[in-house]
């Protein structure tokens, strides 16, 4: 995934405050520096659909995702589970959820969708 974003725009979340979005855009977050995960998805989706990418980008990105714990959390983003709605994605998104879920949890409680507040990514039952 971070070969598809401008590797130099990326920050790493231990270094620096805020809380990690993943829907919005929130009102109540305005204020402050958040990370907010489910952006990239958003952007690439609405520029498929104003015809500036080419719809086959879709995969390549999918598959990127896939590859990096960050790209994993932004797909679980509920703005963002229609690239994981073909039957096709569920088990590699799956299998890489499993796999990325203790780094997002090692996070802390910094998820957010819309609120102030945040939470635990809470563990993973297999």
């Amino acid at each position: 995934m971070r070969e598809v974003l401008d590797a130099a725009s990326l920050v790493e979340t231990d270094t620096r405050e805020g809380l990690i979005v993943l829907d919005g855009p929130a009102p109540l977050l305005r204020d402050g520096a958040h990370f907010h995960a489910y952006l990239p998805w958003v952007i690439i989706d609405e520029a498929v659909g104003a015809g500036k990418l080419k719809e086959t980008i879709e995969e390549d990105v999918f598959r990127a995702s896939l590859e990096d714990h960050w790209g994993v959390l932004g797909l679980l983003a509920h703005r963002n589970q229609l690239w994981v709605f073909a039957p096709s994605r569920h088990r590699p998104f799956l299998k890489a959820a499993s796999r990325s879920w203790s780094h997002l949890e090692a996070a802390g409680p910094r998820y957010t969708a819309h609120f102030l507040e945040a939470v635990v990514a809470g563990p993973l039952h297999k």
